[in-house]
This record gives structure tokens, C-alpha cells and sequence, in this order.
């Protein structure tokens, strides 16, 4: 029941800030730049500095969490292969 005031406190339903991500992260990886990658990851490493400061660690919030650190290990293993790539 706590988790369920918090979400909604927050206003997840309309304002939820992964969404953003998922769907960047949808449109797949082939074709970004380094750039564009770099700054995927940095919002994800902000994103994730807040949630760990606000909030306690909810069903909804260790889901989201959980999700970031994939994305951040997918978008660097792309830098990585970038690099290699040269």
C-alpha cells in the first residue's frame, strides 16, 4: 500500500522519466553516434543518482533501476565496439 501512495504521489502514471528511455533504447543502437551514446548513458547516471537520493528502493523503483543498469551496459558495450570498429 506504501509503494502504491508513493507511485502515485510521484505521479508515475503520467510523468514517468524511464519512459524516455524506453523508447530511445527501442529504436535500437545500429547508426548512433558516440555522441548520441554518451549522452544516453550520462542521463541514465543522472537519472539514477535521483532515484537513489529521493526515494526508497520500491518494487516500482528497484524495477526501473534494474532496468537502467541494462541499458547503461548496453550502450556502453556499443562504445566499446564503436571503438573497435575505429
Amino acid at each position: 500500500d506504501e509503494a502504491m501512495r508513493e507511485y502515485a504521489r510521484l505521479g508515475l502514471d503520467q510523468n514517468d522519466p524511464v519512459l524516455d528511455l524506453d523508447a530511445e533504447f527501442d529504436q535500437g543502437l545500429d547508426g548512433l553516434a558516440e555522441q548520441e551514446v554518451r549522452g544516453r548513458i550520462a542521463r541514465i547516471e543522472t537519472l539514477l543518482a535521483a532515484m537513489a537520493q529521493n526515494t526508497k528502493l520500491y518494487a516500482h523503483v528497484q524495477a526501473d533501476v534494474l532496468k537502467l543498469k541494462y541499458y547503461h551496459q548496453r550502450y556502453s558495450n556499443y562504445l566499446r565496439w564503436l571503438a573497435w570498429q575505429g
